[in-house]
């Protein structure tokens, strides 16, 4: 399983001096994440971005942890079309992908490279 606990506990401990460490909470989310702990994965991910809604890893790994609840359409936003547009970079093309491969291209994504337009 890793070290995922320790992880854990490293990044309580940047938390506790700072709260409002926005790269800390998405740091914690890819943990609990990892952890199988998907729920409050997506609260650490939220919290990264209420305080850095710029955070484009943050968009990212927010898709992804909604697209592993089953949250298929609030993945797609998450991805790139809730985020400031300016932050569609490649990492959230390639999680709206993921949602795309298992449940089918939509019109508002074809031909972005990421699904067949077959």
């Amino acid at each position: 399983m890793g070290r995922y606990n320790e992880a854990l506990k490293a990044y309580d401990v940047a938390l506790n001096i700072d709260r409002n460490f926005a790269f800390a909470w998405n740091g914690r989310g890819n943990t609990l994440y990892n952890m199988g702990n998907y729920a409050e994965a997506l609260r650490a991910y939220e919290r990264a971005l209420q305080l850095n809604s710029r955070l484009a890893t943050a968009w990212h790994n927010k898709a992804l942890v909604l697209n592993r609840l089953g949250y298929y359409e609030e993945a797609l936003k998450a991805a790139g079309i809730e985020a400031d547009p300016t932050l569609i970079v490649e990492t959230s093309l390639v999680a709206g992908g993921g949602v795309l491969a298992r449940h089918g291209p939509q019109d508002e994504f074809a031909g972005l490279g990421f699904v067949s337009d077959a």
